[in-house]
């Protein structure tokens, strides 16, 4: 029985694949041919050729198919980075329209205010501002330090923000948990002093310069039916609270602030309870997304 000659092999698909790069417009143009030989002269050499051949075909198939699937992937992830773009350049339009318009009206009102309530515009000059947040956990910090009279954020809440203080967009994710805090709080302060409605209510209807864009991109205030009725994700949900809100010390909570959309599985969320008898807004959570998922895996 003939054996391979394995030099012989190699020069020989050098050449084969050299000439069906050039002659034959294909690598399986030279498998078709090798077949054929294989039919006519039925040598075990040839019948070895053919199989080395058509190894590497397959090789070569599953590496395009990769290839193939790994460039849909870029496109896919290219596609979403540009929406993620558009919507934070649209987000950025209507903060700076809201920040005009803040300003507008703080310069009508300014002069009445230190007229009549000139201490509490003194202390309100000199209270500390959220310029200097670099991450979540200054976001956090500046949160319990600052906002603690109508926002709840306890220590249990905090969880895995050196994750996300790792990330490339920790800055920009801890600027933006902060805007959220402040949101919450200011929505705390109208729950103290009326009925402001839902949370995504307010956030639209009340022209706070620091409400929430109300999008189901950022927001969401109820989870869907899958994570409600699956066990293993709505366990994920069940987070500690303080026992004035309920007595267990724990709760289902369902609104959550979304901090960032892209970023993957470190991206931050914000899970909070209202209490309007309290006139405070309980978080819960302020973490990865990881933590909180929406499948089972």
């Amino acid at each position: 029985m003939a054996t391979l000659n394995r030099g012989m092999w190699d020069r020989g698909r050098s050449r084969l694949i050299d000439y069906a790069a050039r002659a034959l417009s294909g690598y399986d143009t030279v498998v078709s041919r090798l077949r054929e030989a294989a039919r006519e002269h039925e040598s075990e050499e040839t019948r070895q050729y053919l199989a080395l051949f058509e190894q590497d075909n397959e090789d070569l198939r599953t590496q395009i198919a990769e290839h193939k699937r790994h460039t849909a992937e870029m496109v896919a992830e290219r596609a979403y980075l540009v929406e993620e773009l558009e919507a934070l350049q649209g987000e950025n339009v209507d903060l700076r329209h809201r920040w005009d318009d803040a300003r507008r009206k703080l310069a009508l009102v300014e002069p009445l205010l230190w007229r009549d309530h000139a201490d509490a515009m003194a202390a309100f000059a000199e209270s500390p501002t959220p310029d200097g947040v670099e991450s979540a956990g200054d976001a956090a910090l500046f949160a319990q330090a600052y906002l603690s009279d109508h926002l709840v954020l306890p220590d249990s809440a905090c969880v895995d923000l050196e994750a996300i203080d790792t990330a490339v967009e920790s800055k920009a994710w801890g600027q933006t948990s902060l805007r959220g805090f402040l949101a919450l709080h200011a929505y705390g302060r109208a729950l103290s002093a009326g009925e402001p409605g839902s949370f995504w209510t307010w956030c639209v209807n009340s022209g706070h310069p620091y409400a929430w864009t109300a999008t189901s991109k950022k927001l969401a205030m109820a989870e869907s039916a899958t994570v409600k009725n699956t066990d293993k994700l709505r366990a994920k949900r069940i987070f500690e609270v303080d026992p004035s809100v309920d007595p267990s010390g724990h709760l289902f909570m369902e609104a959550h602030l979304k901090i960032a959309e892209g970023g993957g599985n470190l991206a931050p969320r914000v899970y909070f309870h209202p209490s309007r008898e309290q006139g405070r807004v309980h978080v819960g959570y302020f973490g990865p997304h990881r933590n909180v998922p929406n499948t089972v895996a």
